[in-house]
């Protein structure tokens, strides 16, 4: 954007309604929405599609609203994680319960900050497939620009990195392991107290630890759920994953992306956890609330052959709890 405009916006634009900024800044606001289409046929092929929309420009870009152009025979499921890593909705929820354009839109309480780079996933999920669907996705908000001393205030990230201090290594040389590991990591609080524990996610069937069963005949989304205890909360150091299948079962991928019942997202995409993560420590330790629970969900692909795939996960860590003074 070009500094000279967003001066001029500056001086144009009405005062009246706008947000109060720090002394000796202002701020513009230039209107700006993100498009996500999607068409399902009739009987389609795959009756659940993931679309990710990236954030582009280069300022923040704040959401507002959610507009969806739907019909009387619309019959979609929609799940939106937000760039922040949060899902708006928690589960597949009916469109047409959020749908709307103009008063009728979604609105934000609040408006969403998103920097550029970052991105919107929207999952659909058709449930009549004799119709054909068609669904539109406005998500509306606007660049916010800082204004100072008529000159912008958007600092290069390549300035930002600069100002932050390297660390070049540890007692083990390599700056990438996680604290813990290297063994300089935080010590358990005074008046708490740790215990390496690991949690299975559970059968659907039957509530114990065991795998979930993504069918190759459909449907190909399955959801592995692992509960925490309501007497501590548990920090995850490590996922493991056991992906175990029929012998009928020629090949296949399980996708996977872990999520918490509070909102939190770990992953932003699906990816090949097995390959990928499967037994790697993390950074920093994952911390999850005492009765909460962790959501792996699932997709299928790459398969051939009949039968059903296995997906069992799991979460090494320490549970953490107060002690009695």
């Amino acid at each position: 954007m070009d500094i000279q405009l967003l001066t001029q916006a500056d001086f144009v634009l009405s005062k009246c309604g706008r947000p109060v900024a720090p002394t000796g800044l202002a701020v513009v606001y230039i209107p700006k929405g993100f498009l996500v289409q999607q068409y399902f046929g009739i009987a389609p092929a795959t009756a659940t599609q993931s679309l990710t929309k990236e954030i582009t420009g280069d300022a923040t870009w704040c959401l507002r609203a959610i507009s969806m152009l739907t019909a009387a025979a619309t019959a979609v499921s929609v799940q939106i994680q937000l760039p922040n890593g949060k899902f708006l909705i928690s589960n597949l929820q009916d469109c047409l319960q959020i749908a709307g354009y103009g008063s009728y839109r979604y609105l934000f309480t609040k408006e969403l900050e998103c920097p550029p780079g970052s991105k919107i996933q929207v999952t659909l999920q058709v449930t009549n497939v004799t119709v054909a669907q068609p669904l539109s996705i406005l998500f509306e908000g606007a660049y916010k620009y800082w204004m100072k001393s008529g000159q912008s205030s958007i600092c290069p990230a390549s300035d930002i990195a600069a100002q932050i201090p390297r660390i070049f290594g540890g007692p083990s040389q390599n700056i990438m392991a996680p604290a813990w590991q290297q063994g300089v990591g935080p010590r358990t609080p005074k008046g708490y107290r740790d215990e390496e524990f690991v949690y299975s996610s559970v059968n659907p069937a039957n509530g114990i630890p065991g795998p979930t069963a993504i069918p190759l005949a459909g449907p190909l989304n399955a959801t592995a759920t692992i509960p925490i205890d309501m007497a501590s909360e548990f920090r995850c150091r490590k996922r493991l994953i056991a992906i175990t299948a029929d012998g009928t079962v020629n090949s296949g991928t399980v996708l996977a992306k872990f999520r918490t019942g509070s909102g939190y997202s770990l992953d932003d995409d699906y990816f090949d956890v097995a390959t990928y993560i499967n037994g790697a420590p993390m950074p920093l330790d994952w911390r999850i609330n005492a009765a909460d629970s962790v959501y792996a969900d699932l997709q299928l692909c790459d398969f051939s052959g009949t039968g059903n795939i296995y997906f069992q996960a799991y979460l090494e860590g320490f549970k953490r709890w107060r002690v009695a003074a």
